[in-house]
């Protein structure tokens, strides 16, 4: 995986690690993480947002979420009940309290795509909430 300096930033200043220089494995934070309105005003002062009603606008809301280690998944065969996931175009990514978030590896590797699928639905098709990146999924994170 080859990513670009601001992903790479973002998962270091969570606490995640890669092995470099090749960025072949991503060790990803741990502990739990939620979105941030004071993180979102900093980071996208250009949106004007004042209250987290108003991150909805931009932002899909991620409340206690925790990361996937690259060599796990959400489970043990949890493939199976994703039925409608390419589980080779989506690698997962990060839980919390009401989705999966899934890498979309075939989109670009220096700041992939990020999909999610709801708790109540893992046998849907991934969405992309807010045409999500991985950099901009990291950002407002705390």
């Amino acid at each position: 995986m080859t990513l670009c300096g601001d992903v790479v930033h973002e998962i270091r200043r969570l606490g995640g690690s890669l092995d470099e220089p090749e960025l072949r494995y991503i060790v990803w934070p741990t502990g739990r993480f939620s979105w941030s309105l004071a993180r979102a005003q900093a980071e996208f002062p250009h949106y004007d947002i004042n209250d987290e009603s108003e991150m909805e606008v931009y932002f899909h809301p991620v409340r206690a979420l925790e990361f996937i280690q690259e060599d796990s998944g959400f489970w043990v065969n949890w493939e199976h009940d994703f039925e409608e996931t390419d589980t080779v175009r989506f690698a997962p990514l990060a839980k919390d309290e009401a989705f999966y978030y899934l890498l979309d590896r075939s989109s670009a590797k220096e700041n992939p795509d990020v999909y999610c699928v709801s708790h109540d639905a893992v046998s849907d098709a991934p969405y992309h909430p807010k045409e999500y990146k991985l950099k901009t999924f990291l950002r407002i994170l705390e």
